[in-house]
Parts: C-alpha cells; sequence; structure tokens
C-alpha cells in the first residue's frame, strides 16, 4: 500500500507507517522527508504548466480548468511513459536522497502540498500506480478503482 497525501495537519493524519517521501517539484524544507520519488515530481515545461494551474485555481476570477487540464495532460502523458517502461511498479519505482537511490517500499508515503480535496497530480498518479500493481490509499481512502473520474 502507498498513502498518498499532504504535508499539512489535514494529510499528516493519513501518512503511512513507512518513508515519508516528496512528490513536489518545490519542496520547502519541512516537506523534503527521507527523499524525492523523481518519476513522479514535475519537472522542466510541467513546472511551468503546474504555477499556471495554481495560479489560476488561487484567482477568484478565474472560471475553468484550461490550465488545470493542460498540466494534467502532459504530467499524465509523462506518467504514462514511466509505466509502460515499468518504472512505476512495486520492487521498481525508485526514491532518491541525495546520491543514494532505494526502492519505494509497502507503507510508504507519498506527499505534496496540495490540501485533501484539491486537486493535484496526487490523484492523477494514483490510477498510474494502481495499473503498476500497487495498492493505494488517497487521503485516507483506499482506491479500488483505477477510473479515470478520481
Amino acid at each position: 500500500m502507498l498513502y498518498l497525501t499532504c504535508w499539512g495537519p489535514k494529510g499528516l493524519r493519513y501518512r503511512g507507517p513507512g518513508k515519508a517521501l516528496t512528490i513536489m517539484a518545490m519542496p520547502r524544507s519541512w516537506e523534503t522527508g527521507e527523499g524525492s520519488v523523481t518519476v513522479l515530481v514535475p519537472s522542466g515545461d510541467v513546472i511551468r504548466m503546474m504555477r499556471a494551474a495554481l495560479d489560476a485555481r488561487k484567482n477568484p476570477l478565474f472560471v475553468g480548468r484550461e490550465p488545470l487540464n493542460r498540466y494534467q495532460a502532459v504530467y499524465e502523458a509523462g506518467l504514462q511513459g514511466v509505466l509502460d517502461a515499468g518504472q512505476l511498479a512495486p520492487g521498481k519505482l525508485m526514491a532518491r536522497t541525495g546520491l543514494h537511490r532505494f526502492p519505494v517500499a509497502d507503507g510508504d508515503s507519498l506527499m505534496c502540498s496540495c490540501q485533501p480535496g484539491e486537486e493535484c497530480h496526487r490523484i492523477w498518479m494514483s490510477r498510474f500506480l494502481m495499473r503498476a500493481g500497487w495498492r493505494v490509499s488517497l487521503d485516507g481512502q483506499e482506491l479500488t478503482s483505477c477510473a479515470s473520474n478520481l
């Protein structure tokens, strides 16, 4: 079981018994945990799309999902490539701290700063992790389906 949740007080209660690993592109010092799962961290141009989506979400005048949809589409395309390469499977999904690489293990938590209920890459990656063979708990709820409407 992988636990997907956030670093905030609301999410910490959903953390698993294993390591706390960041999946954030720009973690603050207290959000780095015991390593980073680099294949799940937004990188390159995806960071620009992520920032645009987050800015739009904070703007009370913003109506529509276009920035979030673009970010999701590009992020999920990258995840599909990682899934196809077998890098998301149990025993193959790797975390990193400094130069040390180690496998993500049953009971570990993958954490970002988005609060439970906010749409973010944590939700999108849950489907891919399930397809790769993981059991997934998303903000305290074990997922039973890889349906695209999570």
